[in-house]
């Protein structure tokens, strides 16, 4: 049997540093809720190597003296808490007292504090969780801690962290949804030698909503609240003219802490429910207040996952904060910046009129995808035929396919020889445009028109910089974007893929994908992706109405599309019903 041993204090501080610090983005999280609690009016991060390199946090809070300054160093030494019963109340975003000597066990760190009623300050450093000097120091009121070459010691977590820029993005994900939470807190941030971020203090959650992600943002958001004895909820939710392919922009904040809890996200789906596309996700910033005794923030070592004692109410309030909002005449209050009808979902797009050669182009010099982009689509080699009745065909397309009528607006029915053919008219454009897409990206720089009024963008800062760093990637698609300032771009010129009207959907969209593929890291898929929102995006849609030459230039198309013709998810273009199948349908045959 093997020998139990106990683990020196060198390894349970690493084991315990593997659970709080994940990342920089861990470290700015525990060091800026620290000066939160220490009643901080303004909180400057600066930043090297997009975190990796160096750390630093400086607040104007209370400081501490130079026994307390000691003592944080301690596991589980903390001014949040005295006893247990204290964990049934938790006021503090900081109270396990394990950030502070976590952090320091994998890293080099310095801290320079002075409390209020101190004359000098004191300077201390640490490597690797030991101490290397302790002196006096002249310091301004406040702390400053410094967090270098992290993960220095652990080689094995160091080398998962990600590419500079990634690891920055987390930062300014993680420093968005503070800001967001305490509009009362100046926040600064500088990486490198450049200021990326400074934010005054705002009188409102919506003043701060305004800053960080922009007023043409908030002009779709609503304002709806509820409330029950010692619950509240407050509430910006975004109409279904503004929404997303993924869930990342719907932040939930309880007792101004940051959290993740699947029950707000189900019961925020369900709100939503009918008002938006099943493959759309709403925009909505939820702020809970409730009493801290009726939720249990303990269960997880970073406190991002909450669990409440009555999640029914939590589900139920959501719900009445969405009705206030969006109920007859929404929510009236000052701090609401918009008062916007809730459109029926199939107007949330609204469909322009536009002559033919926009809505349906086909390229003369168009030839199959490149191999390697080619390859990324699921395969019908060997398609399973369903049951049902009329079959997918993954056969090639008959050159004699002749076209009949339109049906449902949605699909169109044609005949080959004695079969009938059904053709679904949005999927088929959306690969047309996809196929164009790449063709033309692998061949040459897509055609490009200079628009006469540049179309603006605003993005929040974490959206921004990634934008910035791969503005030749939408240039690639046909969409040439400029810079004017940290967070303003314009669109300046487009390719004839695309519709002036979706551009800026496509741009935000792609973004978010990008984000989401750098934290995946699969920025190889990135350009894919981008080529298939803008297909999905400029395609014409089930439910418009086409011309017979509309019609016909689209069946023009699906023959000239690799085969076997399939859409971008893999499924089929065409079902075919033969003559056979109809007869016994009828009961004539078999």
């Amino acid at each position: 049997m093997p020998t139990i041993n106990i683990l020196s204090e060198d390894t349970a501080n690493k084991i315990a540093a593997g659970e709080i610090i994940e990342r920089p983005s861990s470290v700015l999280k525990e060091l800026v809720e620290n000066s939160i609690d220490a009643g901080a009016k303004k909180i400057s991060i600066e930043l090297m190597g997009g975190g990796k390199t160096m750390i630093r946090v400086i607040d104007d809070g209370c400081g501490m003296s130079s026994d307390d300054a000691l003592l944080c160093l301690e596991r589980h030494a903390t001014s949040k808490i005295s006893s247990a019963d204290d964990l049934y109340a938790i006021r503090t975003f900081g109270f396990r007292g394990e950030a502070i000597p976590s952090i320091a066990a994998v890293s080099k760190m310095e801290i320079i504090t002075r409390a209020h009623d101190s004359i000098s300050g004191t300077r201390i450093v640490i490597e690797g969780g030991v101490i290397h000097s302790v002196s006096e120091k002249g310091a301004p009121a406040g702390t400053q801690m410094t967090v270098r070459q992290l993960f220095f010691n652990t080689p094995a977590r160091q080398k998962f962290m990600k590419s500079a820029a990634t690891e920055y993005s987390h930062i300014l994900n993680i420093l968005q949804r503070q800001a967001l939470a305490q509009p009362q807190i100046n926040f600064r941030l500088v990486n490198g030698e450049r200021e990326m971020l400074n934010l005054p203090p705002a009188r409102t959650i919506a003043d701060r909503l305004a800053l960080v992600w922009g007023n043409d943002f908030l002009v779709h958001m609503k304002y709806g609240e509820a409330a029950h004895n010692d619950l509240s909820i407050t509430a910006y939710l975004g109409t279904p003219a503004l929404t997303r392919s993924n869930r990342d922009h719907q932040f939930f904040f309880l007792n101004r802490r940051p959290i993740s809890n699947r029950l707000l996200t189900k019961a925020l789906s369900d709100a939503y429910r009918g008002f938006v596309m099943s493959d759309r996700f709403p925009v909505a910033f939820i702020f809970i207040e409730i009493d801290p005794a009726l939720v249990d923030v303990n269960i997880h070592p970073t406190k991002r996952e909450v669990r409440f004692s009555d999640p029914n109410l939590i589900s139920e309030q959501l719900l009445k904060t969405f009705s206030s909002a969006f109920g007859r005449g929404g929510a009236q209050r000052s701090e609401q910046s918009a008062t916007i009808s809730l459109p029926r979902p199939d107007d949330a797009a609204p469909r322009r009129e536009e002559p033919l050669f926009q809505r349906i182009r086909i390229d003369d010099n168009f030839t199959a995808a490149p191999p390697e982009i080619e390859k990324d689509f699921p395969s019908a080699a060997a398609p399973v035929v369903p049951v049902t009745r009329p079959t997918a065909d993954f056969s090639p397309v008959p050159t004699d396919a002749r076209f009949v009528k339109q049906v449902f607006n949605a699909y169109l029915l044609c005949v080959q020889g004695e079969d009938l053919l059904i053709i679904d008219q949005h999927a088929l454009h959306e690969r047309m445009l996809y196929q164009e897409l790449v063709e033309r990206s692998g061949r040459m720089p897509a055609l490009i028109q200079q628009m006469l009024i540049p179309l603006p963008i605003e993005l929040p800062p974490d959206r921004a910089e990634i934008l910035t760093a791969h503005l030749d990637l939408f240039a690639q698609i046909g969409i040439a974007i400029e810079p004017f300032g940290p967070r303003s771009f314009a669109v300046t010129a487009l390719s004839f893929a695309h519709k002036e009207q979706r551009v800026v959907e496509i741009v935000r969209d792609g973004v978010d994908e990008l984000y989401l593929g750098l934290k995946l890291k699969a920025p190889r898929e990135i350009l894919r992706r981008l080529m298939t929102i803008s297909a999905c995006k400029n395609s014409i849609k089930s439910g418009d109405p086409l011309s017979d030459s509309e019609a016909e230039m689209l069946l023009e198309g699906l023959k000239r599309i690799p085969q076997p013709a399939t859409c971008l998810h893999g499924r089929p273009l065409v079902l075919r019903l033969t003559e056979s199948q109809i007869a016994r349908a009828f009961g004539r045959k078999g």
